[in-house]
This record gives C-alpha cells, structure tokens and sequence, in this order.
C-alpha cells in the first residue's frame, strides 16, 4: 500500500471481514478452485415475487468483497472472470445450507468486478444466484 489512507482502508476491510467474514470456494471452471477464508457480503439487492399468494423473496444480485491476491489457483492471483462460480455455506442452528453463485456483469451494467474503494484493497465481484 503506498498511503496512510490505503493502509486504514485495509485495516477497516480487514477488521470487517474478523467479524463479518465467511469461507467461500471460489471456482473457475476447467482451471480450478481455492478456498477464500475472509470474503464479506457487501451488497445484496432482493427482488419479491408473488407466486400463488404467497409472498416469495428471492436474493437477485449479491456483491462480494475479495481481496485481490486471494484468487489464486496456483500460478498466481487472478482476476475475476465471467463464469466463475462462488459457493457459500452457511450454518443456522447446527443446519447448514450452500449457495452458489455465478460472478456475471452487475444489473446496474457494470462489469464482473470493480474496485471497491479508490486504493484497490478490495475486489467487489457482481454474482447473481445460480
């Protein structure tokens, strides 16, 4: 990092992800797969549906916060990619579920990632559902 501002920014994302973070797999298909110890859910966007009367919420687009060298599959950090795959397990009360999400352009237009502050600390990668 080459200023003080990288540097608290870093540190801020860092202590976030202490507390806020998950474990992801994160895949390319035909290349590979790592696993990512300190990934943070940084935006969600939620579509409602009703199907029969009922009220059904469906998780339409998620963002999430990477750092850039933990994309790696062996040869050395890589960027994302459309296609990539991101799969999430989450544990609710001795239950666990898995997501999984394909990284794809945002809704908004925006390609597959951008950085997520001005000093590149962190990859906000744009997935939807699979």
């Amino acid at each position: 990092m080459d200023t003080i501002a990288a540097e608290a920014l870093d540190l801020m994302h860092d202590a976030v992800a202490e507390t806020s973070g998950h474990s992801v797999t994160y895949t390319r298909p035909d290349v590979g797969n790592c696993t990512i110890y300190d990934v943070v859910i940084g935006k969600e966007q939620v579509q409602q549906l009703h199907e029969l009367d009922d009220l059904v919420t469906e998780s339409d687009q998620v963002d999430f916060l990477i750092k850039p060298a933990s994309i790696d599959f062996g040869t050395g950090p890589v960027e994302p990619a459309a296609g990539d795959q991101i799969q999430l397990t989450l544990t609710v009360a001795g239950s666990s579920t898995t997501i999984r999400f394909i990284v794809q352009p945002s809704n908004a237009g925006e390609p597959v990632f951008r950085p997520s502050d001005p000093h590149y600390t962190r990859y906000r990668v744009h997935t939807k559902r699979a």
